[in-house]
């Protein structure tokens, strides 16, 4: 499993510049026959909505998304009775 740098909200922008871009998923993605943490961003230009995978050595941060918990902790869904566990998306 490689090593993320990013996670889900996160802005970034290519290394080599560009536009910001949300980090929507990370992956792991083969380059060549290595295997690289991945991330898909989405970015919009002249009112059009892109979509495109990118290792993540390629991108630098603009700002990481501020979180109010661990990023490794799962909360309970808000005036649930039963307390059932919310489980986040995953692609």
């Amino acid at each position: 499993m490689a090593l993320h740098l990013f996670r889900e909200g996160d802005l970034v922008c290519q290394q080599s510049g560009g536009p910001e871009m949300l980090v929507v998923a990370t992956a792991d993605c083969l380059m060549g026959e290595e295997l690289v943490a991945g991330a898909i961003c989405v970015w919009e230009f002249e009112h059009r909505l892109f979509e495109r995978l990118f290792a993540q050595h390629e991108l630098a941060p603009v700002r990481y998304n501020r979180r109010r918990n661990n990023r490794d902790t799962f909360d309970k869904i808000p005036g649930s009775q039963d307390g059932e566990p919310w489980t986040p998306l995953h692609f």
